[in-house]
């Protein structure tokens, strides 16, 4: 089982992908925003990042080089 970390601002397509990760096997977590993945990355670290790349604020591209 991966620990899978998904960055989505949209609601319904955040919630598809967190029940499809899971129905796979997997531990999901949403999150909605950059800022919120920062603070996340302080605590802990996923085995995988599934990032929106028109994020609101930060970009998925600027949070991906930061």
């Amino acid at each position: 089982m991966a620990r899978i970390w998904i960055v989505e601002d949209d609601p319904q397509i955040g919630l598809l992908i967190e029940l499809t990760v899971k129905k796979a096997g997997h531990e999901a977590r949403r999150l909605v925003d950059g800022v919120e993945l920062e603070r996340a990355l302080q605590k802990d670290a996923p085995e995988l990042l599934l990032l929106d790349l028109m994020l609101r604020e930060k970009d998925g591209f600027t949070l991906l080089r930061e």
